[in-house]
């Protein structure tokens, strides 16, 4: 640990540099002792529906030797560094259930997040000697601390994310092994996410316009990691046309197709940096919540007057870090907008590593000779809000799906379908279709068609067990199944989770698909 201590922070070695990875340590793994050492009603709420996609197509994946959630149709809806991970831990160590997978995978996720924050803080003091500390605590922050227990691949693209601006704002010169570690990084981030490339990309765009005012080695190192990421990319192309035929995954057709159905707006994005920025002000009155988006807004304003105003004061190596934030921040923003039906707190990895350098260079700005008092104070509030979160459950809702998984594993043999196919699919031990094309190439033309019926019918699917909220006119827009012939052939026979949380006001219940019906 000294030696990484050295590595990161120049021979500063003070117990102070440990304070806030200390405590993204100590908070992500009370969070997943926490919900293992709970009941399993309890613990499924912390574990979002998306994650058992990942487990269930590595296990497919495993035994049947293809990428698919049914062991029929193919599925290219999942992210390559983190799928071919969980497959290798089955490989290597048997099929390992869900409550094993906690610790698994979140114990060193935990330690990720930890990591993150400290190659983060090393990368503000190198530039911000006196303010490097905020640069670290959006780690705290709910969103941040909720990846522990995600079994997402979050914590990996954080952790490419802060190494990413680490090796890039260095000053060091490059050398050709230097040159292959910038490029790794580069690759793994794309394969952790297939958006990752922003920020590097803004990066190398930033440093390239200011090069002759920039230490020379910037520019070198975000070009090696803007090509990685390039080589990413395209192993995800490559990876996707060898499974499915086709070079875009049909998960990403088929949320850009959502959000065109729902008009293509900024609210859910903007919903996801506030609650990032401001955690816990949701849960506030509308009034109050009003008063803290003015206040932000007067402090970016305030904070914009006096870079200006005091233009000639600052160093512009302290600034790049921050701008390359604030523009990857407003990228994803305009990025995520024609994504907008399908966003969830673990797209906010992309974010939290932009927005501790923001905070950080604001801070810088604002208080330019390092004020404890801000900086205690900001501590203080996100490490209050974090600690608040640590047994939040996200997802209340998805007790009764693991009910229903329950229950359909010992009705008879007939084929089952769900939109939220995650959970269901997992406890009830058989294939469940997802039919809403993020695990299930074969749905894309029949989604964009409007004729998910059809693709029921040829798939002799005779129930659907879902939350009855999918039956609204919005979700049946998107979704493929707005038509007169839907509410013909599909009957709603009972409900199955009377007595767990709701989903959006609704209840899960079971769907028959009448047969020959037109």
């Amino acid at each position: 640990m000294t030696r990484l201590k050295k590595f990161l922070y120049h021979h500063d070695t003070s117990p102070k540099i440990l304070l806030i990875p200390g405590l993204v340590l100590a908070l992500a793994l009370a969070r997943i002792f926490y919900f293992y050492f709970s009941p399993a009603q309890t613990a499924i709420a912390a574990v979002p529906d998306d994650a058992f996609y990942f487990i269930q197509l590595a296990r497919h994946r495993l035994v049947e030797g293809f990428w698919t959630f049914d062991g029929v149709a193919p599925a290219t809806g999942f992210h390559l560094l983190y799928g071919y991970s969980l497959y290798a831990l089955f490989a290597l160590f048997g099929d390992l259930d869900w409550r094993t997978l906690l610790l698994v995978v979140g114990i060193p996720a935990s330690f990720a997040l930890a990591l993150s924050c400290m190659v983060l803080s090393a990368t503000a003091r190198r530039v911000m000697p006196q303010h490097w500390i905020v640069a670290g605590i959006p780690l705290l922050t709910p969103f941040a601390l909720q990846q522990a227990t995600a079994l997402m691949e979050s914590w990996l693209v954080l952790s490419c994310a802060s190494l990413t601006v680490f090796l890039g704002f260095r000053d060091r010169a490059i050398d050709t092994k230097r040159a292959v570690l910038l490029i790794l990084v580069g690759v793994l981030g794309s394969l952790a996410r297939s958006d990752f490339g922003m920020l590097p990309g803004i990066m190398f765009c930033v440093v390239f316009v200011l090069r002759r005012r920039l230490p020379r080695p910037w520019l070198g190192r975000c070009f090696f990691l803007l090509l990685g990421a390039v080589f990413g990319v395209t192993t995800v192309l490559i990876h996707t046309y060898g499974v499915s035929g086709q070079l875009s995954q049909a998960s990403a057709q088929v949320k850009f197709f959502w959000s065109q159905a729902s008009g293509h707006h900024f609210r859910s994005v903007l919903f996801l940096v506030f609650g990032m920025i401001a955690p816990g002000v949701r849960s506030l009155p509308k009034i109050m919540q009003a008063g803290v988006i003015v206040s932000l807004a007067a402090l970016a304003c305030y904070t914009l007057f006096v870079a200006i105003k005091n233009r000639g004061n600052w160093r512009l190596e302290a600034l790049v870090p921050g701008l390359c934030g604030a523009l990857t921040l407003l990228g994803y923003v305009l990025f995520y907008r024609f994504n907008s039906a399908a966003l969830a707190t673990w797209y906010s990895s992309n974010l939290l590593v932009p927005f501790g350098l923001i905070l950080a260079t604001v801070v810088y700005i604002v208080s330019p000779h390092g004020s404890r008092a801000i900086q205690a104070l900001l501590v203080g509030v996100y490490a209050l809000t974090g600690a608040a979160s640590v047994a939040q459950a996200s997802y209340p809702h998805q007790q009764g799906a693991m009910q229903a998984g329950l229950l359909i594993r010992h009705m008879p043999d007939a084929r089952f379908a769900a939109w939220n196919a995650g959970i269901i699919s997992y406890f009830s031990q058989r294939p469940v279709i997802n039919i809403d094309g993020l695990v299930n190439d074969d749905t894309l033309t029949y989604i964009r068609g409007g004729t998910l019926l059809s693709y029921l019918q040829q798939r002799n699917i005779r129930y659907i067990v879902d939350f009855d909220v999918m039956m609204a006119p919005k979700y049946r827009r998107r979704g493929g199944y707005l038509s007169a012939s839907w509410d013909r052939c599909v009957v709603r026979l009972r409900t199955l989770d009377d007595e767990h949380a709701p989903f959006q006001r609704s209840h899960l219940a079971l769907y028959e698909v009448k047969e020959r019906c037109r």
